[in-house]
């Protein structure tokens, strides 16, 4: 693990310090798991804004929530957070469960639909995008 300082907390260093990383690990996972079922539930027949404005009201609503999920029922893809780069810190932790011998099964999928965006000329674009990709695939 030599990509990581050793105390874990050096907000400016070249490298992704562990607290950095969990931080980005739980809020793209979050947008990943939005980015899905959005889509899903619009290929369903159900009504976008109904369901953003009941999760709203459930304890999974949240900050993180309220910015990729709004982003996501509307197709709002304005730039904020660049795929690219969010499939790039997500590669550093799939690399920290790989030096410890460990599955990421979520992460994997989360990094397949990430790549899946990537090669589909979508790494520039903002990091919600990958409801795009979803979209494609239901033919939305």
């Amino acid at each position: 693990m030599k990509y990581l300082p050793a105390d874990g907390l050096h907000w400016r260093s070249r490298q992704r310090p562990p607290v950095k990383l969990a931080l980005n690990f739980t809020g793209l996972m979050y947008a990943v798991t939005y980015s899905q079922m959005f889509p899903l539930m619009e290929k369903l027949g159900l009504d976008t804004q109904k369901l953003f404005d009941i999760i709203c009201e459930q304890k999974t609503n949240c900050g993180v929530f309220q910015f990729y999920g709004q982003k996501v029922k509307d197709r709002d893809y304005r730039m904020d957070f660049a795929l690219a780069f969010g499939l790039k810190d997500l590669g550093y932790v799939k690399r920290l469960y790989e030096d410890l011998n460990c599955p990421a099964f979520a992460l994997d999928g989360a990094l397949d639909l990430l790549r899946t965006g990537l090669k589909d000329g979508r790494g520039g674009h903002d990091f919600s995008e990958a409801a795009a990709v979803m979209r494609d695939y239901l033919e939305l």
